[in-house]
């Protein structure tokens, strides 16, 4: 009898552990870039809640240094949108487009966790960054944003997982 009860009462454990355990979510997140001289336009497209704050920076691909940096809210359908400035057009920048689960609200850090936790790795732009001693998942998108050169105004691009190479 000792025996079924110990039986009965590990079958429960495991059966609560596994309803507590929060499902992993599986991130879309996507998008166009168009730039018309200094301006640069992201039309973004997700799978993210809404309020969901998307980081967009505008890097130089040497130094990594961020240039300017934006946030933007999902809207209820999980688009955004984010306008951008650049200053220097005549060399190539990197555009990050980036879901920070550890700076969001906390009603979405309970769905996505406090440092990504809740996330899928199967997630396209999935990537774990370190800070310190903590890491956290992200979904990071990138496109890279042209120079202006003779004859050319702009560009009308996707982002992707990787940094496209130069032309």
């Amino acid at each position: 009898m000792r025996k079924l009860i110990m039986i009965c009462c590990i079958s429960f454990i495991a059966i609560l552990n596994g309803c507590s355990s929060t499902p992993e979510k599986e991130i879309e997140l996507d998008g166009s870039v168009k730039t018309v001289g200094k301006n640069i336009i992201v039309y973004g497209t997700s799978s993210l809640e809404k309020d969901a704050l998307i980081t967009v920076q505008l890097k130089e691909i040497d130094s990594r240094k961020v240039m300017e940096e934006t946030q933007v809210k999902v809207d209820d359908d999980g688009n955004f949108e984010a306008k951008l400035t650049r200053e220097n057009t005549e060399m190539d920048h990197e555009l990050n487009v980036l879901y920070e689960p550890n700076k969001q609200p906390d009603q979405l850090k309970e769905i996505y966790g406090e440092n990504g936790e809740f996330i899928a790795d199967t997630s396209g732009g999935y990537s774990t960054l370190k800070k310190g001693n903590e890491e956290y998942n992200v979904i990071k998108m990138l496109d890279r944003i042209l120079e202006i050169g003779n004859g050319t105004a702009g560009q009308r691009t996707m982002l992707t997982t990787e940094l496209p190479e130069a032309y």
